[in-house]
């Protein structure tokens, strides 16, 4: 009988709201944080490790992103129930 393979869960534990980065130390977070509308997560992979990325699974194949620059740093926006309906019922 073949063994059950383990899984692995996905959490999202390193994305940040912008909000909390308006105020950061880090000018790059700070700048990049401000030029976003508070419908925004930031996740700072300047010191990603193997297998470090972003899933965006949660908001579906048309999140919005956004790029800081030359920075490994990006973002995505939360997308309402609305909009997620909106794109499985039209693919747009």
């Amino acid at each position: 009988m073949p063994q059950p393979r383990p899984t692995t869960e996905w959490t999202q534990t390193i994305d940040v709201p912008r909000a909390e980065l308006l105020d950061s130390e880090d000018a790059v977070l700070r700048d990049f944080a401000r030029s976003l509308d508070e419908h925004w997560f930031i996740r700072d992979l300047r010191r990603a490790g193997p297998g470090d990325g972003m899933p965006i699974g949660p908001f579906g194949p048309k999140t919005p992103l956004a790029h800081a620059g030359q920075e490994f740093i990006f973002a995505y926006a939360s997308r309402t129930r609305r909009e997620r309906f909106r794109t499985w019922l039209t693919g747009r």
